[in-house]
């Protein structure tokens, strides 16, 4: 298991072949989103967001980078 400060080299993708992010929706309101992006910040993660070019959209996260604890 890393410890802090050893590199881990892990990415998660997850596609969607849905109507894709510019399709308006009356689902949801993003907080998991925000959730998403506020772990990444907390963890020093990337992720991105993107519109697939067969349709739907794609959703990464990076995690490449060093094991650091949370800014709680």
């Amino acid at each position: 298991m890393p410890q802090g400060g050893d590199n881990i080299g892990l990415s998660l993708s997850i596609e969607d072949p849905g109507a894709g992010l510019s399709s308006p929706s009356s689902e949801g309101h993003g907080l998991g989103l925000l959730i998403v992006t506020e772990l990444c910040r907390r963890y020093g993660w990337v992720f991105a967001l993107e519109e697939r070019p067969e349709g739907g959209c794609r959703a990464s996260i990076d995690f490449t980078g060093t094991a650091a604890s949370p800014e709680c």
